[in-house]
């Protein structure tokens, strides 16, 4: 995707600058699967060619992204619409509209902020991530915070 938008905005539509752009900037561990492609230069679409050779290596079947779903951690550090984005980014396709996906994103929250999210019936999980992301931003707790603990004080006497 990255590769194809700065193809656009370099108007560059000929297949074979694009097939030569790419194996230029690909990485050297990465050659080896299109050693074959690039030694015999398709004459008809070879861009395409090498492109869908690159993503049958690389893109992650669907129970591949289940388990990358599963294994995300909590919201740590992130805001909640960063926390969203590495969900999405490994989410199978129409996944993100089940009620089970908002249910993994909310479950990935501290406590206190699916509190405040309460029952949240929110179309779209962008849109509930946006609200998560304001109020974790007023809640949150701050790292130089610190709370005081005491001892209770007893009216009894204490023997000694």
């Amino acid at each position: 995707a990255l590769a194809e938008a700065k193809f656009r905005t370099s108007n560059i539509t000929s297949q074979r600058v694009m097939f030569d752009l790419l194996v230029a900037a690909l990485p050297e561990k990465h050659l080896s699967q299109v050693m074959d492609i690039i030694k015999a230069i398709p004459a008809i679409n070879p861009y395409e060619v090498l492109k869908l050779r690159l993503l049958e290596a690389h893109v992650l079947s669907d129970q591949e992204k289940m388990d990358a779903l599963f294994q995300l951690g909590p919201l740590g550090d992130r805001k909640p619409s960063q926390l969203l984005a590495s969900m999405l980014s490994v989410c199978p396709s129409g996944m993100e509209l089940q009620p089970v996906f908002q249910y993994l994103f909310l479950q990935r929250l501290p406590q206190t902020l699916r509190t405040l999210l309460g029952e949240q019936e929110c179309g779209d999980i962008r849109t509930l991530a946006a609200l998560a992301d304001r109020l974790w931003a007023s809640h949150k707790p701050q790292p130089h915070e610190v709370m005081a603990v005491q001892e209770p004080v007893s009216s009894e006497p204490q023997v000694v």
